[in-house]
Order: C-alpha cells, then sequence, then structure tokens
C-alpha cells in the first residue's frame, strides 16, 4: 500500500514537471521559498549524513577486521600463492 502511495505522488511528480525539477523546485513552486528553503537545507543534511555514515561504517568495518589477527600471503604475481601442490604440513611421507 505505501509503495504504491510513493509509486503515485512520484508520478503525478514527474507528470507536473516533465523538464527535471526535484525536491527543492516542487516545494518552492507550490509551497513557497521558505518551504524551498527548508527543503534544500534537509537535502544538504541528507547528503552529509549519507557521507558520514558511510564513513563511519567503512571505518568500523577495518576496525573489526584489523582485531583478528589473519595470516595473509601477499605477492605481486596471483600465481605464486594459489599452487595446486598441498602445503607441506599435507603432505605424507611414504
Amino acid at each position: 500500500m505505501l509503495l504504491a502511495v510513493v509509486v503515485l505522488s512520484y508520478r503525478q511528480v514527474v507528470f507536473a514537471y516533465p523538464s527535471g525539477g526535484g525536491s527543492y523546485e516542487v516545494a518552492n513552486r507550490n509551497l513557497g521559498p521558505s518551504a524551498g528553503l527548508t527543503v534544500a537545507a534537509a537535502l544538504l543534511v541528507d547528503y552529509v549524513m549519507t557521507v558520514a555514515v558511510s564513513v563511519a561504517a567503512g571505518v568500523g568495518r577495518d576496525a573489526v577486521r584489523s582485531s583478528f589477527h589473519v595470516r595473509r600471503v601477499v605477492s605481486a604475481d596471483p600465481a605464486v600463492g594459489s599452487s595446486t601442490r598441498p602445503p607441506p604440513h599435507r603432505l605424507r611421507k611414504r
């Protein structure tokens, strides 16, 4: 139900502003300059918060990952670390 309301709302905005528009233009033309500035400020806060949350999530992920001591084989040649031969401790003595 909520999705249908959102889709219908967007359809109305697209038909009313076929050249684009956006939240600022729609609010500015329909509700006045004060509402347009409020929408612009809300969009600015939204953009800043999106970046802040993304950066915080990336920093948190790296902090959690670095707390585990995992040994990684790092080599410039991808074929060096990807041998089909089993590691020496897995070989049986015959």
